[in-house]
């Protein structure tokens, strides 16, 4: 008798269903809700790019993705399985390239990336603003990394200030503003809508 072959992988990578973050008040400042019930989601294979400027809430989405973060209500699921229920095995789905990351300095942007994704192996990538501060070929050489680490099967989620570069990377776009999704569309579809219509990020 042959073995069972392993399930097919689910069609979407990562979803969250009514995702909230609020940050208690401190002696400082006030509460805040970094996130305001965000449904997104990911599809398996796909560069998916996630822009809005600082303080919108991207790095509380990806750091809630990587458990980095404890959210205050909704639901993660990656690649199907429910991160309240089996967190070591949601954690070790995911690569999380952070925005500042603590390493040799002469590591090219392809070393980088291999020794953030080989800690697991793992079938998805989260970029977090990879080329903030990076010159022109630096930036090059990322991206031509990524696309080919998504050739090979990799999803690839990169969170980004510059439409430029979601539009160059990125085959579905997520515009996240002061924690709400305000468009997630194919990146032709988005584009198409900016070029007739004035959007306020």
């Amino acid at each position: 008798m042959s073995p069972s072959p392993n399930p097919p992988a689910p069609d979407v990578a990562i979803e969250t269903r009514g995702l909230r973050k609020v940050y208690a008040a401190s002696r400082r400042s006030p509460a805040k809700e970094a996130l305001k019930g965000v449904d997104l989601a990911i599809p398996r294979g796909s560069v998916f790019g996630l822009l809005g400027p600082n303080g919108a809430g991207k790095s509380t989405f990806i750091n809630i993705l990587a458990a980095l973060v404890n959210k205050t209500a909704g639901e993660v699921s990656i690649w199907g399985m429910d991160a309240d229920k089996q967190p070591r095995s949601t954690r070790a789905a995911l690569g999380v390239v952070p925005q500042e990351i603590n390493m040799d300095p002469f590591f090219t942007p392809r070393e980088t990336l291999e020794l953030m994704a080989g800690f697991y192996g793992v079938p998805i990538l989260i970029l977090d603003e990879p080329t903030a501060g990076v010159d022109v070929e630096l930036r090059r050489q990322l991206w031509e990394y990524v696309k080919r680490l998504n050739a090979e099967g990799v999803t690839i989620v990169l969170t980004t200030h510059y439409l430029e570069e979601a539009q160059a990377m990125c085959d579905t776009i997520a515009i996240i503003n002061h924690g709400q999704v305000v468009a997630c569309e194919p990146t032709p579809v988005l584009l198409r809508r900016l070029d007739s219509k004035t959007l306020v990020v």
